[in-house]
């Protein structure tokens, strides 16, 4: 499936930039994971949204170089418990 997913807003930016650097870290994983879990409500798989979100979020907020691999790993252990999850609460709902 090629879908261009549109749940994310437009990022704002602050006068100071340190503190900007610091919330952007923490607005972008915010943000992902909304978008993530949007995405799977809507019918798309983990894996369908997981790298179109991980773009579209990239150009709405920086992330520092420092962040960026590490919060992508967070995000995709993120994504692989989410999934999980999501596939136990199936399981429930056929078992009843």
């Amino acid at each position: 499936m090629n879908h261009r997913l549109s749940f994310l807003g437009t990022g704002s930016t602050s006068e100071n930039t340190r503190c900007f650097e610091s919330s952007s870290r923490a607005d972008f994983q915010s943000r992902f994971t909304a978008a993530l879990t949007r995405c799977v409500k809507h019918g798309f798989t983990v894996e369908e949204a997981f790298g179109i979100i991980w773009e579209e979020t990239l150009e709405e907020i920086t992330l520092a170089d420092a962040d960026h691999q590490q919060l992508y790993n967070e995000l995709l252990i993120w994504a692989r418990e989410f999934r999980s999850q999501q596939h136990a609460g199936q399981a429930i709902q056929a078992f009843k």
